[in-house]
């Protein structure tokens, strides 16, 4: 399956967070940093822009960890016990996304956020054996070193 078959939409708002967040996951002499020609020598360069492909499927990838997350994050809540409110930004969020997927008859012309991408990530999701996808393989190999 095609990433670009996976429809991804964000706000600008949550599109800056992540690009946010990946920003500062990438600095500190990770893979993607290089020195700078600055004077003072301690900045790093920004990595190479991605391509559109690459950045659909990192959205997708995105949505689906947050989308995985807020249902393990609902079960534990439902579960009972001293249950402190989840801190993980969007992840109320994705718990309302969840909750109204249930019983939405629109699907994709729904007009509540992330309803008409999240159930095409969660069906792709729960179906796909490909050993080599590109979005799901990468959430797959990190949920298992997570485990380890």
């Amino acid at each position: 399956m095609k990433v670009s078959n996976l429809p991804v939409a964000q706000s600008a708002n949550e599109q800056s967070t992540s690009n946010d967040q990946n920003a500062a996951a990438c600095t500190g002499g990770g893979v993607n940093a290089a020195p700078s020609s600055s004077a003072a020598g301690a900045a790093t360069a920004a990595p190479p822009p991605l391509s559109a492909d690459e950045e659909n499927r990192r959205l997708i990838q995105l949505q689906l960890v947050l989308l995985l997350h807020a249902y393990k994050c609902r079960s534990n809540e439902n579960q009972g016990g001293d249950v402190k409110p989840c801190s993980l930004p969007h992840c109320s969020t994705m718990k309302h996304v969840l909750s109204h997927i249930t019983t939405c008859e629109a699907r994709i012309t729904c007009t509540v956020p992330h309803c008409a991408t999240s159930s095409p990530i969660i069906s792709h999701w729960k179906n796909c054996t490909q050993n080599d996808c590109p979005v799901c393989v990468p959430v797959k190999q990190a949920a298992d070193r997570r485990r380890q």
